[in-house]
């Protein structure tokens, strides 16, 4: 479990005791900066396409998170720039190497669009899910194979 403003991600008990906490690291793209509204936005306001005069909360978040033996994969939502969400919405991943104890970031963040969301991980192939219909008429499993880069 985690928020990502408390820059923690925590194991509980079945009970409700927290076992353990791993600290996130810090992020080239993902803000953990928590944002809030300056006052309550009316859900079907903004819907109805009425002019607000406070914008939304554009906060980074976590959309899934996997974990495996050898490792914990954190998939991101993040919007970046302005415009649709086609041009501003974008994902990457955080990997914490248990055994190496040391966090990875991938380097290039993608359109959510593109690349869809975390569904799995079997080895050291990652698999995605894209079906909102929203880029593409059909439904796509995408998968991608983890390779560290040198630097």
């Amino acid at each position: 479990l985690s928020f990502p403003h408390s820059k923690k991600l925590y194991r509980y008990s079945t009970e409700g005791e927290e076992l353990e906490h791993v600290d996130l690291p810090p992020s080239r793209v993902f803000n953990y900066q928590l944002r809030s509204a300056d006052r309550i936005i009316d859900f079907n306001s903004v819907m109805a396409g009425e002019k607000q005069s406070t914008k939304t909360p554009d906060n980074h978040y976590f959309n899934s998170i996997y974990e495996d033996e050898k490792a914990i994969y954190i998939e991101t939502w993040m919007k970046i720039g302005e415009g649709g969400i086609q041009k501003t919405r974008f994902t990457h991943l955080l990997l914490f190497n248990k055994e190496e104890k040391k966090w990875y970031e991938t380097q290039n963040p993608k359109g959510i669009l593109d690349i869809g969301m975390l569904a799995g991980v079997v080895n050291d192939t990652l698999y995605f899910y894209e079906g909102s219909m929203m880029k593409y008429d059909d439904k796509y499993i995408k998968r991608a194979v983890l390779k560290p880069i040198e630097e």
